[in-house]
């Protein structure tokens, strides 16, 4: 089971409670055993990173906005421990900068296992991937000129992937 310490910050602009409370339960479902620590004041997503460096956590996750995150990150580079970011603040540079997409995603897999004399396990499974947006455009060119806000990365729309997984 992974590890993770969850680092949320109050003061930032979509950091509220529900916020928390979903990314808990999210990585929660995900199988994830998650510790929950929230800063006070400057300085604090730093501490609680290098304070949290013994503490056995395989993931620690930032949940604020640029600042929290690269606190967090400063807090834990170069001890080897993976770092999540949750966009949680106005302008969110970093996430943009990361690829993060700011639209809302809605994947969905059905899988069915099936056994056969306690031996072979057969598990057909379909994803479906972005099933709430059409193309969505998640950055565009910055710099002035004739392609100026052209898209330059984009969501596909709706896509379906078929698989079966056997283990015997």
């Amino acid at each position: 089971m992974t590890r993770a310490l969850l680092i949320t910050n109050p003061f930032a602009a979509r950091a509220d409670a529900r916020a928390v409370t979903a990314i808990l339960k999210i990585l929660g479902r995900g199988g994830w055993n998650v510790d929950l620590r929230t800063i006070t004041g400057p300085g604090d997503a730093r501490r609680i990173a290098e304070e949290s460096l013994g503490e056995g956590f395989d993931v620690l996750v930032s949940h604020g906005g640029d600042g929290t995150a690269m606190q967090v990150a400063a807090g834990i580079a170069g001890s080897g421990i993976a770092l999540g970011v949750v966009p949680g603040g106005t302008g969110n540079v970093l996430a943009g900068n990361l690829r993060l997409p700011s639209v809302n995603l809605l994947n969905l897999r059905f899988a069915r296992e099936f056994v056969f004399r306690d031996r072979v396990h057969i598990e057909p499974m379909v994803d479906l991937f972005n099933l709430t947006n059409g193309q969505t455009v998640v950055s565009r060119v910055q710099t002035f000129g004739p392609n100026y806000q052209f898209p330059t990365n984009t969501i596909n729309p709706f896509l379906a992937r078929f698989g079966l997984k056997i283990n015997f």
